[in-house]
């Protein structure tokens, strides 16, 4: 379980890595959900993710970007949770990875000066 960080109203992609015993194929999907809670039904995620339109795929990872526009509505400290799931062609759901997103509060609040 990784601990990532980022500031309220950024920018932030996040990467995971596949171990060698992930065998990625086509017809794979893979997603991040960034949420509240994990008890939170996946419509109130802050973030989530799929391939092939919002996660890149490369052989040996997969990236998402959390726009500033997903945090940026945050107050004070926030501790969201999140995980990589992968969907097989076949139909099988695997957890991937699983985490604590942790985002600080900013301040500077505006984006031109």
């Amino acid at each position: 379980m990784a601990t990532l960080t980022m500031a309220r109203g950024d920018d932030r992609t996040i990467i995971f890595t596949f171990d060698a015993d992930t065998e990625f194929e086509d017809g794979d999907t893979v997603w991040l959900t960034v949420k509240r809670s994990a008890g939170d039904p996946d419509s109130a995620a802050v973030v989530q993710a799929a391939s092939p339109d919002d996660v890149t795929l490369t052989a040996t990872t997969a990236a998402a970007a959390i726009p500033a526009s997903a945090t940026s509505g945050l107050l004070y400290l926030a501790r969201l949770v999140y995980d990589w799931q992968i969907r097989t062609a076949a139909g099988l759901v695997h957890t991937l990875d699983t985490g604590v997103l942790i985002v600080s509060p900013d301040v500077t609040r505006t984006a031109t000066p």
